[in-house]
Order: C-alpha cells, then structure tokens, then sequence
C-alpha cells in the first residue's frame, strides 16, 4: 500500500509504502484509508483531508451501513479517527492517485 502525505500547497510532506496480505482488494484499500488515519493521529493532525481512489471505502466509512466481513473492524477504526481528528474523507479519481499505487 502507499500513503502520500502533503501539505496544504500540495507538496510531499512525508509518505509511506508497506506490504501488506491483502484478502482482496476492497482489504487493501480499507488497510491504506485506516493506516493514513493512523499517521494522522500519530503526529495529532487534525481537519486533514484523506484521499482514496476507492468510493466504496469512502462511502462505508461515512454511513451508517454495515461493511463486510472482512473490512469491518478497518471501517469502525476509520469512522473512530474521523470523529476524533475531523477527518475528511474524499474519492480521488484512480488517475490522480497514481503515486500510491
């Protein structure tokens, strides 16, 4: 997975690549929206846009449905960070998001 952190003139603040065994690719997407909730807590960054290219990650984590098995405890982590930190959560088109993949 790779997370992209930059700043508000969207230069690169910081970044992160990590593998990961990934069940599917609904997993893989939900572990990097969580893991860059996760280094936004770490370094207590509040009101900070996080960008996936994954709508159905994006849309679990901002209602109320209930996620699938093999996402949920990521999803519940997800909502939790954005409670807490005044996450935004956005869909970044797949073109735009190269640099993570």
């Amino acid at each position: 997975m790779g997370i992209i952190v930059r700043n508000r003139r969207g230069q690169l603040a910081d970044g992160r690549a990590k593998s990961i065994a990934a069940l599917s690719s609904r997993f893989s997407e939900a572990a990097a929206v969580r893991e860059a909730c996760m280094m936004a807590r770490s370094v207590q960054l509040q009101n900070a846009m996080i960008e996936s290219d994954s709508a159905e990650i994006i849309h679990l984590s901002s209602t109320q449905i209930v996620p699938p098995w093999e996402i949920v405890v990521f999803i519940e982590d997800i909502k939790t960070n954005v409670r807490m930190l005044n996450l935004n959560l956005s869909k970044l088109p797949r073109t735009l998001n190269k640099p993570a993949h």
